[in-house]
């Protein structure tokens, strides 16, 4: 029988365990930015009354009569050239724009309180759509998608609605070829979420927003200002948003063209653009990507003309990304529209 305090490994390893932990608090605290906590991430009740007796929505902060009982629905949409000018984008609380493979850019359009009587062209699932969507506790709607993407959508619970499972709740138009004229509606999407038991949680992540006029506020007395923000994706993708100081909002240009929405014949616009710089592999043959947006990077905010240097923070896979300035404050935004840019890390962007 071996008698206690003849063997010190145990009370070296627990004192280097201990010195460890020390260590990570420390660390932490100095970081407070970084933190995993997920305290004030979700709103305790997102459908609060505000003063006006509206409600304020949480995905672009404009106030409504009412919100939807029904999740949100994200909707990758196809970025080529012939695919151009989609429809039902001027109508999103909040659109996504990433790379693909290849080259080319893809959009994710999430609709919360929004409506759309035509979306599209609606294309492929990549996995990060799947964690983007996921973070906003929205529905994924897809036609097909990669192999891990696929693989992903089958081995987990993901609510997620795929055109070749449920074709009838989608179109095709016959101005273009295939497979760029796939689209749906917004009520469509709604109904057979409904008719799938996909509207089980509808309880939605909130962005910061402020008063809807543009003045000084969190981490904006140091910052920048600039009237032109560019982001260089490769040729024939590359974004640029010129501010419009009278409607108080970021027009935007693909391509040096104004990009239009189909639907209205209405430039695109953005309230508030998020840059969120990632890191990006390749992942095979085909050049499809791998993107990890779980953890913490750097990012850029514009919004009311100012530019705010911040850092993103995503804790895990089905969490939403916060975004805080240098001094560990939340980024607010004005209402409106958002566009969030995610770019590999040595993309570069003019302001």
């Amino acid at each position: 029988m071996r008698l206690k305090g003849k063997n010190p490994v145990p009370v070296l390893l627990g004192l280097a365990f201990f010195i460890v932990v020390c260590v990570a608090v420390a660390i932490n605290s100095i970081s407070g930015s970084f933190s995993d906590s997920t305290e004030g991430l979700f709103e305790e009740d997102s459908k609060k009354t505000l003063d006006t007796g509206k409600l304020q929505c949480p995905l672009d902060g404009t106030l409504v009569d009412s919100l939807p009982q029904d999740r949100p629905i994200a909707v990758v949409i196809d970025n080529l050239p012939r695919a151009r000018p989609q429809s039902g984008l001027t109508k999103a609380d909040l659109v996504y724009e990433t790379l693909a493979e290849g080259g080319v850019t893809r959009l994710l359009a999430v609709y919360y309180h929004g409506e759309a009587s035509s979306v599209g062209p609606i294309r492929s699932a990549r996995p990060y759509f799947i964690e983007l969507a996921g973070g906003l506790n929205a529905i994924l709607v897809h036609s097909g998608g990669s192999p891990e993407a696929l693989d992903l959508l089958k081995n987990s619970n993901f609510p997620h609605l795929d055109e070749f499972r449920h074709p009838r709740y989608f179109w095709r138009i016959s101005q273009r070829r295939p497979p760029h004229n796939l689209y749906s509606s917004i009520s469509n999407l709604h109904k057979l979420a409904r008719d799938y038991g996909l509207n089980n949680e509808v309880k939605v992540p909130s962005f910061n927003f402020k008063s809807d006029e543009v003045k000084e506020g969190i981490g904006e007395k140091k910052s920048l200002q600039s009237n032109e923000v560019k982001i260089h994706f490769p040729r024939g993708y590359e974004v640029t948003y010129f501010y419009d100081p009278e409607e108080q909002t970021y027009c935007r240009f693909v391509d040096e063209k104004p990009h239009l929405d189909a639907a209205t014949n209405s430039q695109l616009s953005a309230r508030n653009i998020i840059v969120q710089f990632v890191k990006t592999n390749v992942v095979d043959g085909q050049g499809r990507l791998e993107m990890e947006l779980t953890g913490h990077g750097r990012a850029l905010v514009f919004s009311g003309k100012k530019v705010i240097e911040a850092v993103w923070q995503k804790s895990s896979t089905d969490r939403p990304t916060t975004y805080k300035t240098m001094d560990g404050e939340t980024v607010e935004l004005l209402p409106g529209q958002s566009w969030i840019e995610i770019i590999p890390q040595n993309t570069k962007v003019s302001f």
